[in-house]
């Protein structure tokens, strides 16, 4: 999420202006100051309970059946008149193991600037259980102060 918050706010910064030394410095403060911002949103939220931050070392997903979801859920390729190249637009494969690691922690919601995550919520037998709140969007569920059990009859995480 902070590496999403950055180069999105430089990103943006380098739309704005020519470039040079000047804008960049500025850009990286901006940058700096939106990641801040956003350290300080995730704190607030494990502090009152909304969130929880938990480590996915020792966790290993099922790839195999991973491999099959990638081929349902492929996405497409999408022609960019102005660079002259195709992009990728949808699920892609590591996106994919993070929603397994989310289902083996008992997530219901994966906060993202992603917004491929979307085509998966409510739309596959495995992972569409899984609500996906979308950075920039009006919160939703437990984030957006519905705390308390999810849909499964577990916790909010």
């Amino acid at each position: 999420m902070i590496d999403a918050v950055r180069k999105k706010v430089i990103a943006s910064h380098r739309r704005q202006s020519g470039g040079g030394e000047e804008e960049r410095a500025g850009a990286e403060a901006s940058a700096e100051d939106a990641v801040a911002r956003a350290i300080k949103i995730i704190e607030d939220m494990v502090k009152h309970g909304i969130l929880e931050i938990v480590s996915t070392e020792g966790s290993s997903p099922d790839y195999s059946s991973l491999c099959d979801k990638a081929l349902a859920h492929r996405g497409r390729a999408v022609y960019m008149a102005s660079s002259k190249s195709y992009r990728h637009h949808g699920i892609g494969a590591f996106d994919l193991v993070h929603y397994a690691l989310a289902k083996g922690e008992g997530a219901s919601v994966i906060i993202t600037a992603d917004a491929a995550f979307a085509d998966i919520e409510g739309s596959d037998d495995e992972f569409g259980h899984i609500r996906v709140q979308l950075t920039g969007k009006p919160l939703i569920g437990p984030l957006g102060g519905g705390a308390g059990p999810d849909r499964r009859g577990g916790t909010n995480r």
